[in-house]
């Protein structure tokens, strides 16, 4: 009853069909936004996630194919995988896992794994030739893609180092 006396009939539907306008184009950007952010090839684990180092590519694939095993398998092919962080290989065991994993990656996702330990001294040429269908994850220091400007399409995953 205020309003009417305030403003005219016209106007109040005039800034209720705006505001409701406006409402709808922000809920489109928040969408927009939400998809772009799940179209991005990261996968960020943080410090807080209890995850041994060994697991972590099944990990990866194992969270894409929880519900999306085809996205996951299309996901995978033709792309790099690129571990970020500073992990050590402890033992052979270790190192068993992790071929275990190469080889059950190449049986379920047809993807190539390729195992790199990185140090200050990495061979960038033998990274700049790998083909496009390499999965490829590397364990060292932190290297960013400014170093590797053939890896601008890897998986990037944040990792915090084993203690």
């Amino acid at each position: 009853m205020i309003a009417n006396i305030l403003l005219p009939k016209e106007t109040i539907w005039f800034l209720l069909i705006l505001s409701i306008g406006l409402i709808s184009c922000d809920a489109k950007k928040q969408a927009s936004k939400a998809e772009k952010a799940s179209s991005k090839k990261t996968l960020r684990i943080s410090s807080r996630d209890t995850i041994q180092a060994t697991d972590l590519f099944e990990y990866y694939l194992h969270s894409l194919a929880l519900d999306k095993e085809k996205e996951a398998q299309r996901m995978l092919k033709g792309k790099k995988f690129y571990i970020k962080g500073r992990i050590k290989i402890p033992d052979k065991e270790w190192k068993d896992r992790l071929e275990y994993v190469q080889l059950r990656a190449h049986q379920k996702y047809n993807t190539e794994l390729i195992l790199c330990h990185l140090t200050n001294n990495i061979d960038r040429e033998k990274l700049s030739i790998l083909s496009e269908n390499t999965s490829v994850i590397l364990f060292g220091e932190y290297i960013g893609y400014n170093h590797f400007p053939t890896m601008k399409d890897c998986h990037l995953v944040s990792v915090t180092p084993l203690k």
